[in-house]
């Protein structure tokens, strides 16, 4: 394997419930995990534009992301670099007291999300 990203609708991750807003719509990508012989070849950047993609094809309108601002290990990376989410359109909504910055793109505005079964997913780390 070169590279994962978790991405999913927003609703299968409890640790979301408490950000403000409607789900309806809106995926989340929380991590990626990227071989450590294949880091900084641009990778995490097309798993990211993957799922855009996916997920606005699918028809949902926003797409959030939860990166950490000044990252000091590869540990920190699995949230994705900043950096990565700013070149992909995204904006930041807002940044918490652990330095987690939540990041929003606007895909389709117009099209209905396909229903899919809920799932319980387990919390995010």
């Amino acid at each position: 394997m070169v590279g994962w990203c978790n991405a999913a609708p927003r609703e299968l991750f409890p640790v979301l419930r408490r950000l403000p807003g409607n789900s309806e719509g809106t995926a989340f990508v929380p991590c990626f995990l990227i071989a450590p012989g294949r880091r900084r070849q641009g990778i995490a950047r097309r798993l990211l534009q993957a799922a855009c993609d996916a997920f606005e094809r699918r028809g949902y309108r926003r797409l959030l992301g939860k990166p950490v601002r000044g990252v000091t290990s590869p540990a920190d990376n699995a949230f994705g670099p900043l950096a990565i989410f700013i070149e992909a359109g995204f904006s930041v909504l807002f940044e918490d007291e652990k330095g987690n910055v939540y990041v929003e793109r606007k895909l389709k505005p117009d099209a209905a999300p396909e229903k899919r079964p809920s799932q319980e997913a387990p919390e995010p780390p």
